[in-house]
């Protein structure tokens, strides 16, 4: 049976933008490409027997070289590129992108009966771009989760998959014609998200 992550990478491409109206003294919006992969642990690019596990390392260079390399590890048989979105957004401003699916929950209410209640897993990112006087700072949040069926819990007759949450937090700032990669390492994979920002005229993708 195929993963939700790898059905999730052969779906069209996920646009997220910040949508509002744009007065005449608004800063210039920022478009932002962002490519998502899991490798398994130690056969990413870099990667070094020993490295802590929760270690992210920054790259910044330029954007054509660094979507070269982030490609050529795309073509692996073992790598799983998740997700593929663009978004746009205001500098400052928070722009976010959530691909997967969701369960139901069984949840107890104070009156003594029993609802359902949705729960999410998926791949989720957090972009907040801002213009400084070198180009254009990034501070990136990305979390990871899937079901994890080995700590199921029986809730109202029914069994319930634990979920398996990885998060990592970074930030780098880049130049005309740059991008960046944030490569998180953790026991089971090791986590790429390529970022190609850039200053735009519109609020739409």
């Amino acid at each position: 049976m195929r993963s939700p992550y790898s059905m999730l990478a052969r779906a069209a491409t996920v646009v997220a933008c910040l949508v509002s109206t744009l007065p005449a003294d608004e800063p210039q919006p920022i478009s932002a490409e962002l490519v998502l992969m899991e490798v398994p642990a130690r056969q990413a690019a870099g990667d070094e027997p020993g490295r802590p596990a929760g270690e992210v390392r920054t790259v910044v260079g330029d954007a054509a070289a660094l979507r070269r390399l982030f490609e050529m590890i795309a073509e692996r048989d073992d790598a799983k590129v998740l997700s593929r979105p663009t978004v746009v957004t205001l500098p400052g401003r928070e722009a976010n992108v959530l691909v997967g699916g969701e369960f139901a929950v069984p949840v107890l209410q104070p009156n003594g009966k029993w609802t359902r209640e949705p729960r999410t897993f998926g791949t989720k990112l957090e972009l907040v771009p801002t213009i400084v006087e070198d180009g254009i700072h990034l501070d990136l949040s990305a979390e990871f989760s899937e079901r994890d069926f080995a700590n199921a819990v029986t809730l109202d007759g029914e069994k319930v998959p634990g979920l398996k949450v990885r998060r990592f937090h970074a930030n780098g700032s880049v130049g005309t014609g740059q991008a960046m990669l944030q490569i998180a390492q953790y026991e089971d994979a090791t986590r790429i998200v390529f970022v190609h920002p850039q200053r735009t005229t519109a609020l739409t993708p």
